[in-house]
């Protein structure tokens, strides 16, 4: 449930939820401090490979091993509850799950610092929405239940910090 492990969301016995994840010789769970903040909903988490970035307010990364929480360096605006891709090197967040949001930034935990990313040209939010990293790019497809115009996508380059659109997606295969 809620809270359970030190994360919202009930995600009590996965690792990197406050828990400690079982020891890798005994097999035993460890114990490991609660988040620095209440349970949160809306949060977005990923794994970057060695820590658990959690962004929802304050970003905060678990490292599973130390069995410590860290807060990052203080994000730009983003939108309420943004989607995100990790790149392995840096998490991608964009777009709102709550209101029509083309913005973003990207956090490299390795540094402790954010970037704003250029503008994209798909608004996404409620209803269906989804991001994928391609392993060089980041997809985006937006839906905005109402607005037909939203039943789109484009890539972004994190290299160029550059957008291109997508060609419409076909009706039968809308969001």
């Amino acid at each position: 449930g809620e809270g359970e492990g030190g994360c919202a969301g009930g995600c009590a016995g996965a690792v990197g939820c406050g828990d400690g994840g079982d020891d890798a010789e005994t097999g035993v769970r460890r114990g490991g401090p609660d988040a620095p903040w209440p349970g949160r909903w809306g949060e977005v988490a990923l794994w970057t490979g060695a820590e658990r970035l959690i962004q929802r307010g304050p970003t905060t990364l678990w490292d599973p091993i130390a069995l410590e929480w860290r807060t990052a360096e203080q994000s730009p605006a983003l939108g309420g509850s943004p989607f995100a891709v990790w790149t392995g090197e840096e998490a991608i967040f964009y777009g709102s799950r709550w209101e029509p949001s083309n913005t973003g930034a990207a956090y490299s935990p390795d540094t402790d610092t954010w970037r704003t990313i250029s503008t994209g040209p798909v608004a996404v939010a409620v209803g269906v929405q989804v991001t994928a990293w391609s392993g060089e790019e980041m997809y985006a497809f937006g839906n905005w239940t109402g607005f037909p115009e939203s039943q789109s996508g484009a890539v972004y380059d994190p290299k160029t910090d550059r957008w291109r659109v997508l060609p419409p997606i076909p009706e039968e295969f809308a969001l």
